[in-house]
């Protein structure tokens, strides 16, 4: 039996479904892009004013019966490919802190281009963070330049698949031309695309002219949109909860019918950011258990629709990797899981997505392992009940030496990679270390292991020629 959770019924998930698609149909949403409201009207929309755009209900059904229930999202070099969708889980990292923990120094620094970089070769090396979603935006190079550099990272130092973000049709081209330098064509990128494309709708009902450039840019050369919205109750969203999840469900169908009004085929994650803001402090929290409830709701919505999901997971407010990180990353990412959310992001993120530290890559990953063997739940057989094991044993026998024991332990028992499980002689013998200090241990042995992925000669530089073009174009039309 493997376990699940929810916090919506079904007449409950009915519900926000059919106040969205009022909401879509009667308020509409705000299209600043032309070309995006033009492929709207052209598929049934109605465009009033300058940018408002309503969605009848039968456009939205229309969209979503063009959506496949699984996508598969590639790595490199043979890995298997993510299957997202079903009950299947995958973890991964954030896109947003402003600022790092140097994990050597223990300094709190803005981040640099090689931070990314090592990110990079760490989670490479990570048996439980299964796709990267460059965590950084490098402060030493151009700002309007960030996304490439985040592709140039990930495409030269991860064989994961690469979830990420672009500054709009430019910032798409640029990518389409690294990406399919590295797979050795656009035929063969489409193919089996290890690059997904990271798309935000903004609160309240918004979707921006560099979002929609993206949304149309991937459509057009079929690469998977991860389609997500993240209101924030009580500021850009409705304080209810229920409100806050109608909102958010709204703007992602809205994008979502963009997307398939570009090309049907277009394949489609339904994700969610949704959050609440603290109003003691006036802060986004995203350790809070809201945050993990919204998460689980958002799973059921697209299970609801047979859609594959993700969105935020794995987080805490805490600012570094302390006790209130640790239960809140457990809750923000069991719950998710338990529901079925298919890509849970957060990894060594903290303080709400704005503080990274290597060292939580580490100690996330064992979380993350910890999460996927409660998912395995209970395997239960003739064999593993053991009844003739118990009964030759009886009162007062034991198991260690038992071939029984030894058959099954491996498979019945997780195995941490970083957790202290010995006694406290051991571990004072040990150093007496404590988890982050156990985890820059692992820091130095897998950066020391690791090796890049296999590029034709010349791949770097012909990535960053890409990157050099658009910026001295840039700096020519200044």
């Amino acid at each position: 039996m493997k376990p699940t959770f929810q916090v919506l019924s079904d007449k409950e998930l009915w519900s926000i479904h059919c106040a969205s698609l009022d909401t879509l149909e009667n308020v509409g949403i705000v299209v600043h892009d032309e070309r995006g409201r033009e492929y709207l009207r052209a598929a049934g929309a109605l465009v009033s004013g300058s940018d408002r755009v309503r969605l009848p209900a039968r456009l939205v059904k229309k969209a979503l019966d063009q959506c496949a229930p699984v996508v598969l999202l590639y790595g490199r070099e043979g890995r298997p490919p993510m299957r997202v969708g079903g009950g299947r889980v995958y973890f991964g990292t954030c896109g947003y802190p402003t600022a790092v923990i140097d994990w050597q120094s223990g300094e709190l620094r803005a981040p640099r281009l090689a931070d990314l970089e090592d990110t990079a070769r760490l989670t490479d090396m990570l048996d439980n963070i299964d796709f990267i979603m460059p965590p950084l935006s490098p402060d030493d190079v151009p700002v309007e330049f960030v996304d490439r550099y985040q592709w140039l990272a990930t495409l030269l130092y991860t064989r994961k698949h690469i979830l990420n973000q672009c500054y709009g049709a430019a910032g798409f081209r640029d990518l389409l031309a690294m990406a399919s330098e590295v797979a050795g064509g656009q035929e063969a990128l489409q193919r089996e695309p290890f690059v997904s494309l990271l798309v935000s709708a903004t609160s309240p009902l918004t979707i921006r002219a560099d979002a929609s450039e993206v949304i149309i840019g991937g459509a057009e050369h079929s690469l998977p949109l991860f389609i997500f919205a993240g209101p924030m109750a009580g500021a850009t969203a409705p304080s209810t909860l229920a409100g806050s999840l109608t909102l958010a469900n709204a703007e992602v169908l809205a994008a979502i019918v963009l997307a398939k009004a570009v090309n049907p085929n277009v394949p489609v994650i339904y994700a969610s950011w949704a959050r609440t803001l603290d109003m003691k402090y006036g802060n986004v929290t995203l350790g809070a258990p809201e945050f993990a409830m919204l998460r689980v709701a958002s799973a059921q919505m697209a299970r609801m629709y047979g859609l594959p999901c993700g969105g935020g997971g794995l987080l805490t407010d805490s600012k570094l990797p302390d006790a209130q990180a640790g239960y809140e990353k457990l809750g923000t990412a069991l719950l998710p899981a338990l529901a079925g959310l298919n890509m849970i992001c957060g990894a060594a993120a903290y303080g709400a997505e704005l503080v990274l530290t290597l060292e939580g890559y580490v100690i996330d990953d064992e979380v993350a392992g910890w999460v996927k063997r409660v998912l395995a739940g209970f395997e239960l057989d003739e064999d593993r009940l053991a009844l003739g094991l118990i009964a030759a044993q009886g009162p007062g026998g034991q198991f260690i030496k038992e071939e029984h024991t030894l058959r099954y332990f491996r498979q019945e028992m997780w195995i941490p990679a970083l957790s202290d499980r010995e006694g406290t002689t051991g571990w004072l013998d040990r150093g007496g270390l404590d988890v982050r200090a156990r985890a820059r241990r692992v820091i130095e042995k897998k950066l020391k292991q690791y090796r890049p992925p296999s590029l034709p000669a010349g791949t770097a530089e012909r990535l960053r020629a890409i990157i050099d073009r658009s910026v001295a174009e840039s700096t020519h039309t200044q």
